[in-house]
């Protein structure tokens, strides 16, 4: 009875041991044998079935990916699970068979625990290996990328270990690698283009040629620089920032070829090199359909054909906002419903008489709405006095009298007879 009791305070100090040693991550291999051992002669499975168990634990792990976030637990579980499997093999100590399965259970328990740490404690690292991995930097500087992938496979074993501050540690650091790492994959990426041009205009000696657009070319490489130092994931700001350098460089480039050649032009071959400059303005002549300008300075030349492509381009714009669709004009102007557009009709032709006109218009003038109804067994006055309304300021008259009388007469007349036939639809 008293050996029971001390086999079960020592069951209980080795689980209180074992529990300890999980917490910190680092397994415990001479405990773990002993309480695997005493829960051995007590399991009610099999050494089959215990096998097959720990055979469905490993692969748990392995779908779980235990390899990567908790290599030490999964590696300590496979080597129970092959010391299990040669034990059921000999058949010769079952019990310590069931307890090697019993240890592959507690790994990939406790690998699990630590994979969800790993997640919790490492996003940040995680996010920023997504990042690097969409910029293709494995490819791009492949050495540099997994010397990284190294430090989190480091820093995880950390985890393990219970290191807490090794981890916080290793774990600045590493991100401030991985972040230099993303700016100097963004750089590379976009002005390796911008580099190699400045280095074949380098050759073409734009550094003597033509020092001014050379130290142009330079000081907007430098500039790129900062910028996508500075803001890496301003997609937008870096493609800008990285055409801008490829645009100054490849100016030093041309320009540096174009100086060569006049230094290498014989001065009895000037005439040839300023013909040549009308000819390529021609072209642009050409294209524009402007008639010839070469009577004029090379100046003069080019500030004219400046201006009719500018006059080109605002027709164009002008011709483009006129072109709407008959759908896009029923939207902005709808068709007014009927009955309402003859007289909406006489009052926009009282709107556009001249003032004095308008004057003796709205003292004869009828509001549609003032028109009686007809009834049946009635008639209607068409002779009678219309409602006066307000009168309208209108612009300034520039006809002569005489010709503002009759041609106010002719519209008064008109009117008059729309508004009959108003009041006979009525």
């Amino acid at each position: 009875m008293i050996s029971s009791v001390f086999r079960k305070c020592g069951v209980l100090t080795l689980i209180l041991m074992i529990v300890t040693s999980c917490s910190s991550r680092l397994p415990n291999s001479a405990v773990l044998d002993q309480i695997s051992l005493e829960q051995s002669r007590q399991s009610k499975h099999s050494p089959k079935e215990a096998l097959a168990r720990a055979e469905k634990d490993i692969e748990k792990a392995r779908k779980e990916a235990l390899e990567f976030y908790a290599p030490l637990h999964l590696s300590q579980a496979e080597q129970s699970l092959k010391k299990a499997q040669s034990l059921f093999v000999k058949g010769t100590d079952m019990i310590s068979a069931v307890a090697e399965t019993i240890k592959v259970e507690k790994m990939v328990s406790e690998g699990l625990t630590t994979k969800n740490t790993v997640l919790r404690q490492m996003k940040d690292v995680f996010e920023q290996k997504v990042r690097l991995e969409q910029l293709k930097s494995d490819v791009i500087m492949r050495d540099d990328f997994e010397d990284q992938m190294d430090n989190i496979k480091d820093l995880i074993v950390l985890i393990e270990q219970g290191d807490q501050p090794g981890f916080e540690k290793e774990k600045k650091s590493t991100m401030t690698e991985m972040l230099e790492l993303e700016k100097t994959v963004v750089k590379k990426k976009t002005l390796a283009e911008a580099l190699e041009v400045l280095q074949s205009a380098k050759k073409a000696d734009a550094k003597k040629l033509c020092p001014k657009t050379w130290k142009t070319a330079e000081a907007t490489l430098q500039q790129s620089t900062v910028f996508i130092e500075s803001y890496p994931r301003d997609d937008e700001g870096v493609k800008k920032a990285g055409l801008d350098a490829l645009r100054a460089c490849q100016h030093a480039l041309f320009v540096a070829k174009e100086t060569q050649v006049l230094q290498d032009t014989d001065k009895d071959d000037f005439e040839n090199v300023v013909l040549d400059m009308e000819s390529k303005l021609d072209r642009i002549a050409l294209g524009l359909n402007h008639p010839d300008v070469r009577h004029m300075s090379l100046h003069d030349q080019s500030v004219t054909l400046s201006k009719a492509a500018e006059t080109l381009s605002r027709n164009l714009v002008v011709t483009t906002r006129k072109e709407t669709t008959p759908k896009e004009v029923e939207k902005t102007n709808p068709i007014p419903p009927a009955g309402t557009l003859e007289i909406e009709t006489q009052v926009s032709a009282i709107d556009t008489l001249k003032e004095p006109e308008a004057a003796k218009i709205t003292e004869e003038a009828v509001e549609p709405q003032a028109i009686p109804v007809k009834k049946p067994d009635e008639t209607i006055d068409v002779t009678e006095e219309p409602h006066t309304t307000k009168s309208v300021s209108e612009p300034e008259v520039t006809d002569s009298v005489d010709e503002k009388h009759e041609k106010s007469k002719e519209d008064l007349e008109t009117i008059k007879a729309d508004l009959n036939k108003i009041e006979q639809n009525l």
